[in-house]
């Protein structure tokens, strides 16, 4: 299954696709007024493949696993952790810590998880993500 997103907004320098419970439980806010794209799929384990064309870094793919609860998030992750909704800001930092600013692997077997590009700078980026179920 594909997704296509026309001009996503950047102000971190990346999008990504995450879990939305997991960014729940991280101070996330991911309600209806969250500036980023939901896609609900069935819950399960998921390849994630994020292409963003026309970045600062020239066209950038990003593939990996993400264990959804159902509901994935796509867009840039400081939307979901912007200041003004539970104190994310401080979730935020404590986010970008425990994920070492995306550059980390999500654990294997655990709930959640993260597919992030670098865009290389801020600005309305075309993208596409893949998403192929690869098990419960």
């Amino acid at each position: 299954m594909r997704e296509e997103f026309n001009k996503m907004p950047v102000d971190a320098g990346m999008i990504g696709v995450v879990d939305a419970d997991w960014a729940k439980a991280r101070g996330g806010h991911v309600g209806d007024d969250c500036e980023n794209e939901k896609i609900v799929l069935p819950p399960g384990k998921y390849k994630v493949t994020l292409a963003v064309r026309g970045t600062w870094n020239g066209y950038v793919r990003r593939s990996g696993i993400v264990n959804t609860s159902g509901v994935l998030v796509v867009g840039d992750p400081c939307y979901i952790w912007s200041a003004g909704f539970n104190d994310t800001a401080r979730a935020w930092d404590a986010l970008l810590d425990e994920v070492d600013y995306f550059r980390a692997r999500p654990k294997r077997g655990v709930p959640g998880g993260w597919v992030v590009a670098d865009t290389g700078g801020d600005g309305g980026f075309d993208a596409s993500v893949d998403f192929e179920r690869v098990g419960d």
